[in-house]
């Protein structure tokens, strides 16, 4: 196993310790975690995989940010409803590449003046 493989694998082993925790600070460490994962200018998923070539794909449960037909809300926020283990029964369930998991909002505030 090279240095790139071992770091990944602490990496995601520390992804997964800290998930496990109720200390708000290091739950919120998984975000520096996953920009060195994914972000990054050249993201470790990416530069482990030179090696593999594996097809590296997301699953998520499809969400509309609203339903149609109706008044577009102030406020969305899909949460849990991303991933299926935790999402509505009966979903649709897709598998997509990164760049597709980044782009959507999956949470949006739209102001409204009152004045």
């Amino acid at each position: 196993m090279n240095e790139r493989e071992n770091l990944f694998l602490k990496i995601y082993e520390d992804i997964e310790n800290r998930l496990t925790q109720e200390d708000s600070y290091e739950i919120l460490q998984i975000s520096a975690l996953l920009r060195k994962l994914l972000l990054d200018k050249q993201p470790l998923i990416d530069q482990v995989n030179r090696t593999y070539r594996n097809k590296i794909l997301f699953e998520i449960t499809e969400n509309q940010l609203y339903q149609p037909g109706m008044p577009k809300p102030n406020f969305y926020s899909i949460q849990d409803g991303l991933d299926p283990d935790t999402s509505r029964p009966g979903k649709r369930i897709s598998q997509i590449k990164r760049d597709v998991f980044l782009k959507p909002p999956y949470y949006c505030q739209m102001v409204k003046s009152i004045l």
